[in-house]
């Protein structure tokens, strides 16, 4: 552009280091290079970028003992879902069960939630969340509380006022699914829906978690959503494409 406009010429030396910066692929850790750090990113949630969510998170898929500081792709299902049927959440008190770095639950708030309440028992995990919100301009009441799915109280549920639960990716772990299944059984009562996507990466593990939940909440009905139709406004390793799930978890 600078030579079309006739003013300066591009130098050559500052082009050719240019292009060695971008044909230069950075070490990884483990190769020797130097630890990642935690960085920015944005998600659109429309084609034209109107909603935007951005978020700090890590780089890493473990960071300070957990999984839970990056967003994983099972979340962009979800949301491509929720943003296709905005009446799901529309004047609703929504509840991020797990909500890692809050990419869901705050996209829900700018969705049309009533309010968004981003749970995690993680203190890590909630500090980043709570950072999270505040970098976004949501329009309903968003908060980030700690709910520990082993030691919570009547109380802390009821304060919740939950209409709809989403979660994301909390299955992969057979150590998870006792104490997740509790704490949805607490607040999974009639009137409620939770909206559920997983990676499914270990089969037996998602077989376990559904003969748990069904035992333990009777006459809970979980439907698979199709996702033929919901359109795609993030980008997807192939990889996982095929393994994704979404589901709806009501009492009819």
């Amino acid at each position: 552009m600078i030579e079309n406009e006739g003013i300066y010429e591009i130098s050559d030396d500052l082009l050719e280091l240019f292009t060695d910066l971008m044909m230069t692929v950075p070490k990884r850790p483990e190769a020797g290079g130097p630890p990642l750090k935690p960085c920015f990113k944005s998600y659109c949630l429309d084609r034209n970028c109107n909603k935007v969510v951005t978020v700090m998170e890590e780089q890493t898929t473990i960071s300070s003992g957990t999984t839970g500081l990056r967003t994983w792709e099972a979340s962009f299902w979800l949301a491509e879902y929720l943003i296709a049927h905005p009446d799901l959440l529309s004047g609703k008190n929504v509840i991020d069960i797990g909500c890692g770095v809050g990419f869901l639950g705050i996209s829900c708030a700018m969705l049309g939630a009533k309010k968004v309440v981003l749970t995690d028992g993680n203190t890590d995990v909630l500090t980043m969340a709570k950072e999270n919100i505040g970098y976004n301009s949501v329009t309903c009441p968003t908060t980030a509380s700690l709910l520990d799915w082993e030691n919570f109280t009547e109380e802390q549920i009821t304060a919740l006022e939950a209409e709809v639960l989403i979660l994301s990716d909390l299955t992969y772990d057979p150590t998870n699914i006792v104490p997740l299944v509790t704490v949805l059984k607490a607040i999974l009562v009639k009137g409620v829906s939770a909206y559920m996507s997983s990676a499914i990466r270990n089969p037996q593990t998602f077989v376990d978690f559904f003969a748990r939940i069904k035992g333990e909440c009777q006459g809970l009905e979980i439907q698979e959503i199709p996702l033929d139709s919901v359109e795609h406004l993030f980008f997807f390793d192939e990889d996982t494409v095929q393994t994704v799930k979404v589901f709806h978890l009501f009492f009819p």
